[in-house]
């Protein structure tokens, strides 16, 4: 079972983010015809754990930044959301993260995919000296759309 909503949930993310990139590539801009959130004005929630010393870290980002937590460097590619009214919620994020062992070390990548809010089993971040999950992304929707019927 876990497979198929490991299916369910990513081709419904790739689909939201292929649906933002031919919007851009349009020159509509970001996901202008669906009238949500432009990527980089979308905010993502990241939980971090350092296993060793037990303390927790909440970082809130934009896709397309970068930010740094102890030996860990994490890219925000990109977060999506379901809309308020779907029946299931999904959440995710597309993280890359890079360990950096020590200073003057290289990094190196030790993570790069979706990590779901609702059900981080389906994709996990392992790592033996910290832990990184998405909370959230925050996102806009519009209140009308094509199949609105308005009652007045």
């Amino acid at each position: 079972m876990s497979g198929i909503m490991a299916g369910i949930c990513g081709a419904w993310l790739l689909a939201g983010a292929a649906a933002a990139q031919s919007n851009d590539e349009s020159g509509g801009g970001p996901d202008a015809r669906s009238g949500t959130t432009p990527m980089a004005e979308r905010t993502v929630i990241i939980g971090v754990l350092d296993k060793a010393s037990q303390a927790t870290e909440t970082i809130e980002t934009n896709p397309g930044k970068t930010v740094s937590y102890r030996g860990l460097t994490i890219a925000v590619r990109a977060c999506e959301a379901t809309p308020p009214w779907a029946a299931q919620k999904f959440v995710g994020g597309f993280l890359q993260v890079d360990y950096t062992p020590r200073r003057g070390a290289d990094p190196a990548r030790v993570f790069s995919g979706w990590l779901y809010a609702n059900t981080p089993s389906l994709n996990s971040f392992d790592h033996p000296n910290y832990d990184v999950w998405v909370s959230a992304c925050k996102m806009d929707w519009p209140e009308t759309g094509p199949d609105t019927i308005l009652v007045k």
